[in-house]
């Protein structure tokens, strides 16, 4: 994401509650102002380039002087690399719509869980896992469907973004 504009703002009186509340807004949503220095000819910085903080490595801000106006211009270049466009999707499930409940019933009543329940709470359910995964698999058998998807990662989703996404 990237915000950009002339925001009204002092940004460079930190002491004005306005321009570091805003600032601390950025910081609570892991955003950051790229543009730096005074871009008004009034000698304030008005004029910002944000992104996300992941982003900013990718990201570089210039401001040129005034000069039609009384803004400095802001201008931006990201790049982003397509470290590696596609990934394969592959997934094991169950046809739930082909579930007959009579043989799934019938099957745990004469399973060793009914007929010969074990003794303590451990050996109960490990029994008992073992057998619902059992009796699913004959039931319901896990099936891996033919055609395997694909789906384009997202450029800018890179390392640093996977790492900070994984801290939160």
């Amino acid at each position: 994401m990237f915000v950009f504009g002339d925001i009204n703002l002092h940004l460079d009186n930190i002491s004005a509650s306005v321009s570091s509340r805003f600032l601390q807004i950025l910081q609570d949503f892991d955003m950051v102002q790229l543009g730096k220095g005074l871009t008004h000819d009034a000698g304030h910085t008005l004029d910002v380039f944000i992104t996300q903080n992941c982003f900013s490595a990718q990201v570089k801000v210039s401001m040129d002087l005034p000069v039609t106006s009384d803004h400095s211009s802001v201008c931006a270049t990201a790049v982003f690399f397509d470290n590696s466009a596609t990934t394969n999707l592959s997934s094991v499930r169950r046809n739930w719509s082909s579930f007959d409940i009579d043989s799934f019933k019938s099957a745990l009543v004469s399973s060793k869980l009914v007929v010969e329940p074990p003794d303590t709470c451990d050996q109960f359910f490990m029994l008992y896992n073992s057998t619902l995964k059992t009796l699913l698999d004959d039931v319901v058998p896990l099936k891996q469907p033919t055609a395997n998807r694909q789906r384009r990662r997202a450029p800018w989703h890179n390392a640093e973004c996977r790492t900070n996404k994984a801290k939160t």
